[in-house]
């Protein structure tokens, strides 16, 4: 069997954008340990709902686990995979009062009337990003989370909770980096890698949103998260594709400022040729030191005019250690899922929020915006 460092590389290769696979799991489910108290009910079975599930089983504090799809074969197959429970609707699942938080792990425009009904019924939310396909929806769901006082919905933003992304906002936020003067993102891809082709949902962009909103949304909350400040304008270009009267952003590249002078970059494509690996990197440039990672070969530099110091060591170099988003042990959507589980346990609202959410997907309506117009946009 291959080691853990291997199977999380396999299960990121395997999973992303939900094509069906394989994935190595305990033999059973069981009720975990006397602190357990995590009751959760999963929409969606493709391959980031298959994703959660894996690790939600696993963890501790997760007393039962059950899954919904509208794909009643998939959810069946998953049910069965993972020996969790099953619901034939939506509605049997939220309504089931046994079950304290629902994970919402569907396209973007199901989004608005899931969160909803979940909230509605009393539960708490877990959402994958991004917040919806539109801004009339996704104004909705902020209405519905300052109208629920009692629940919270927390968005799935796992590079929030990426080791070596947590690293670097300690460096900028204890001045390690001096004043920051520029942040580079790129997150590239190659759909046909995943089996997927560019006229599928998640290049639509009434569905999925593109690769600018269901992709490089990722890059544009870590920038205003680590930034510390929204997006005041941008300029961007990109391509698209027209089929059958649909848009399908395949490309972009946009270049903005955030409030504080902050400039920021992303580009960002689907379109790598078939076979590509994924390239995600950040650059940051401060005044006194300037720090590269590359999320692929896991590499976290930091070059420095003078020492700094991480846990008991000083560097002017670091390496990170190996870091997945999908790691057993350390991986990112795990440690956003103990996040969840430590608001629902002390009753407190979660860093990745609807706010936050509502801002990064501003920021890819205004650089779709400037694509189709070739205007910078004020946000």
């Amino acid at each position: 069997m291959s080691d853990d460092k291997d199977i999380g590389l396999k299960l990121y290769l395997a999973t992303n954008f939900g094509n069906h696979c394989t994935i190595y799991i305990k033999d059973n489910f069981s009720l975990k340990g006397e602190n357990a108290m995590a009751r959760i009910g999963v929409v969606g079975s493709g391959g980031m709902g298959k994703q959660h599930i894996k690790y939600l089983i696993n963890n501790k504090r997760v007393e039962s686990l059950s899954v919904f799809d509208i794909n009643s074969d998939s959810a069946k197959r998953v049910s069965e995979q993972f020996g969790i429970g099953l619901h034939d609707s939506v509605e049997s699942m939220i309504d089931d009062e046994s079950i304290d938080a629902i994970f919402i792990v569907t396209p973007p425009a199901t989004h608005a009337e899931l969160c909803k009904n979940a909230l509605e019924a009393g539960k708490h939310v877990f959402l994958e990003k991004p917040l919806s396909s539109t801004l009339e929806d996704a104004q909705k769901i902020k209405e519905l989370d300052k109208k629920h006082e009692n629940q919270f919905v927390m968005i799935g933003f796992p590079e929030r909770f990426n080791g070596p992304n947590v690293e670097l906002k300690k460096l900028i936020d204890n001045g390690t980096l001096g004043t920051v003067r520029t942040i580079r993102t790129n997150l590239r891809l190659s759909l046909a890698t995943y089996g997927k082709n560019i006229s599928g949902w998640v290049s639509d962009r009434n569905q999925g949103g593109g690769v600018v909103v269901e992709a490089s949304v990722h890059s544009w909350d870590l920038m205003q998260w680590i930034g510390g400040a929204h997006l005041a304008r941008v300029f961007a270009e990109g391509h698209s594709e027209k089929k059958d009267g649909k848009i399908y952003d395949t490309e972009a590249a946009a270049v903005g400022i955030l409030k504080n002078g902050i400039i920021v970059l992303n580009d960002c494509t689907f379109t790598l040729p078939k076979g590509s690996s994924f390239d995600k990197k950040i650059e940051v440039i401060g005044t006194k030191a300037y720090v590269s990672i590359d999320y692929h070969k896991q590499n976290f530099l930091v070059y420095s005019t003078t020492e700094f110091e991480i846990g008991d060591a000083n560097y002017k170099g670091l390496y990170y250690p190996d870091l997945f988003w999908f790691s057993e042990s350390f991986g990112a959507v795990k440690n956003e899922q103990d996040e969840f589980i430590n608001c629902i346990e002390n009753n407190s609202q979660p860093e990745s929020n609807v706010e936050c959410a509502y801002s990064a997907l501003k920021a890819t309506f205004a650089v779709t915006k400037s694509m189709d117009t070739q205007k910078a946009v004020e946000l």
